[in-house]
């Protein structure tokens, strides 16, 4: 009896050794399926750390580990673009309003909203997390991604603060931080800011083919033409830029046209797609071959520039006057000066077009004294101290000796506030030949006059 008593003991502590032995092997096989799949996450092995997490909250009763476990589950699914990772990751957050990962599952809710340009949400996420919680790439992440989400919703300034964190620091997101920043830049019109952010992305592999197009601009924009006319014509054998080869080539061609190289600027002007209302391209083309000499084109494009009543439209009245001119079309030419001398812009242009027009008029009048004496009495008393003074004189005199209208004529030169020697002894011989006039027509007593 003494035997089977402790023969009865031993088997319960046996039972109970082995009961206990399993209990903790099952512990250690969980808490291992919990290690493990944390190993897994940090060297993003993520499917098979998302079994591991899964098989954990599954076998494990430790609420503690297990709350984790479904948080790190949840990510898991949003790095594996799963469908409902998203879901997950709010699902934890509104379960465990208390777990310390709260913070780092807004920074995944906003990955997974950023992923689906749902850029508003993603900078709601953003703003809920501390950055100080964060590690140096997730900080970079988030400071790229909230800076273009803010850029995507219209809030440059705050993009531009996220973006100028990170431009200037070792990250993987370095490059696409300064392309961006330059580009607020540029558009802010801080346009060497913008060049020199630029110009570090020229041999970046990923924006190489995009920035000379925009130092090409802000060489246009500085008037850098020189730089412009040299270095600008090697994006046009760029692939990347054949959308914009029209604005390139205006810019060339504007560029050689400030440097007064016409032919040059020619070449580039006509392939660009100009249409009736662009003034500024179509005055620079219509000048360049005005200024090679080829009339009728300079015409057809400086007559585009002539609907708005401003400087450049004076300057296009002023050069067609010249080529109609030229294709000895006077009429048109005298009209033309009318027009440009109407624009209160250019003086010298206003000047020089009220003295052409009075010399067309004398020419093409038959009765010259109605505007040709009109204009060069105009001409005298708008430009007194003009070197034209004495060829308006002598204009005068001619319109004045071959006039038989006395009356008007005598009354035009005492219009004049100062009057030369010769034009004054005209004037004495109209008021004689009035005189004769009237004596012959039996209104006057000569003698008497």
């Amino acid at each position: 009896m003494h035997i089977s008593k402790i023969s009865a003991l031993s088997l319960f502590v046996f039972f109970c050794s082995t009961a206990f032995s399993q209990k903790t092997a099952a512990y250690t096989n969980n808490d291992l399926l919990y290690k493990q799949g944390l190993e897994l996450f940090d060297k993003k092995q993520f499917v098979q750390a998302q079994k591991n997490f899964g098989d954990y909250i599954r076998l494990s009763k430790s609420k503690i580990l297990k709350t984790e476990a479904h948080f790190y589950s949840a990510a898991c699914a949003i790095e594996l673009f799963n469908k409902d990772g998203e879901w997950q990751m709010k699902q934890f957050v509104e379960k465990h309003p208390e777990s310390n990962k709260i913070n780092i599952a807004n920074f995944y809710l906003a990955k997974s909203s950023f992923r689906k340009k749902k850029y508003k949400e993603t900078v709601d996420f953003f703003e809920k997390v501390d950055l100080y919680s964060l590690d140096k790439d997730q900080i970079a992440e988030l400071y790229f991604k909230r800076g273009y989400s803010y850029l995507e919703t219209g809030n440059d300034a705050k993009a531009k603060t996220d973006f100028y964190e990170i431009k200037d620091v070792d990250n993987k997101y370095a490059f696409p931080a300064n392309y961006y920043f330059s580009h607020i830049s540029y558009k802010e019109k801080k346009y060497e800011i913008a060049l020199q952010g630029f110009n570090r992305l020229i041999s970046n592999e990923t924006f190489g083919s995009v920035v000379p197009y925009y130092i090409t601009q802000i060489y246009f924009i500085q008037g850098k033409y020189e730089q412009v006319a040299k270095e600008a014509p090697t994006l046009l054998n760029d692939s990347a830029n054949v959308q914009k080869a029209d604005e390139i080539n205006r810019m060339i061609g504007e560029s050689y046209f400030n440097l007064k190289n016409y032919s040059e600027a020619l070449t580039y002007l006509k392939k660009t797609n100009l249409n009736s209302e662009n003034a500024e391209g179509n005055y620079a083309l219509g000048y360049c071959y005005y200024k090679i000499n080829d009339w009728k084109n300079a015409i057809t494009h400086l007559e585009k520039v002539t609907a708005n009543k401003d400087s450049l439209s004076q300057n296009a009245w002023y050069h067609l006057a010249d080529c109609y001119l030229n294709l000895n079309e006077k009429l048109k030419s005298k009209n033309a000066y009318q027009n440009a001398y109407q624009l209160n812009f250019d003086d010298k242009i206003k000047e020089d077009a009220l003295f052409s027009f009075a010399k067309l008029s004398y020419e093409l009048d038959f009765s010259p004294f109605n505007d040709a004496a009109k204009a060069f009495a105009k001409y005298l008393k708008e430009y007194p101290e003009s070197q034209r003074k004495e060829d308006c004189y002598n204009f005068l005199i001619n319109v004045y000796s071959t006039s038989k209208n006395y009356d008007l004529a005598i009354r035009s030169i005492e219009s004049l506030d100062n009057i030369n020697p010769i034009l004054k002894l005209t004037y004495q011989k109209l008021i004689y030949f009035r005189g004769v006039e009237y004596f012959n027509n039996g209104e006057v007593d000569l003698a008497e006059k």
